[in-house]
Formats: C-alpha cells, sequence, structure tokens
C-alpha cells in the first residue's frame, strides 16, 4: 500500500517519500515514479487519478482532480473508508458522521500537533498560508473526509 505524506510548513505532499507536484496535471503526471501506478478515469473532461493510501495510520481512498491541466479547485481529496458513516453506507446517521469528522479531526491534531482554526457541525478547518485541511462529511455521500486545499 501506498504511504501520504504531508508536509504542514508548506502543504507538500509526498507518496513512498516521492514529492508530488501539483502544479499542473503533466508535473503530476512526471512526478509519479514508474514503480507507483495509480488509477484513472476521464469523466466529462476531467481526468482523476485515485489510489488507496495509508494516511494517519488509516486506509484512504486518494483522488486528484484535473481538468484543463488544472488541479480542480486546487484540492485534494482523502475519502476515509473504515468509519462508520462508509461502512453503514445509506444507515448511516448524522451521528455517525460527526463522530467520524471528528475523529478524523483528532488523527491530525495528536500526529501534527496542532488546534483546529475553526469547527462546525460537519466540518473542522485547519488553516495555514498556504492553503487548509477540512475534514468534512455528509450523508448524501455518506462518508467523512480530509481535503487539502491550496491558495
Amino acid at each position: 500500500m501506498l504511504n501520504l505524506k504531508l508536509e504542514l510548513e508548506n502543504g507538500s505532499l509526498f507518496i513512498n517519500d516521492h514529492l508530488l507536484s501539483i502544479e499542473s496535471e503533466e508535473s503530476f503526471l512526471n512526478s509519479i515514479p514508474d514503480d507507483i501506478k495509480l488509477e484513472s478515469l476521464v469523466y466529462n473532461g476531467y481526468n482523476n487519478y485515485f489510489s488507496e493510501v495509508l494516511f494517519l495510520d488509516e486506509k484512504f481512498y486518494l483522488c486528484f482532480t484535473f481538468f484543463e491541466d488544472s488541479l480542480d479547485y486546487k484540492k485534494v481529496g482523502l475519502i476515509w473508508h473504515s468509519g462508520n458513516a462508509y461502512t453503514k453506507g445509506y444507515d448511516a446517521s448524522e451521528k455517525d458522521v460527526k463522530q467520524d469528522i471528528n475523529y478524523l479531526a483528532k488523527l491530525l491534531k495528536i500526529k501534527f500537533q496542532i488546534k483546529s482554526s475553526s469547527s462546525d457541525l460537519n466540518e473542522e478547518r485547519f488553516i495555514y498560508d498556504w492553503g487548509e485541511i477540512v475534514c468534512g462529511g455528509s450523508l448524501v455521500t455518506p462518508s467523512a473526509s480530509i481535503t487539502i486545499s491550496y491558495d
């Protein structure tokens, strides 16, 4: 399984200790070593690259979406597939989603020794000079996730 690492100082992402370039789709693809294989899907002009990764000692589906050579909305998604909301599917409750969001936020706080910048019912935010990390979730999907957004 691939290991994902995030450097809080600058928002850099590493897969198996290889720095990922997200400046453009071309630079992203060129930054992936040959021994690392990502799944890909093209849908309505959006190029999606994804893989299962280990992050914060938990399994996530990591997704990069590019449109016209740019990272879509300047965001990287990590969908947690071990949480109550994901495993219960449409039988999940708001309480399940909130517990999952709280758990992911707690993992970030412990791993990086940080405090959240803001929080509400369905998300907890950690804001930095380079962007933000959001632990969020919804019954629509149903799942909890971590989104890394860049300014």
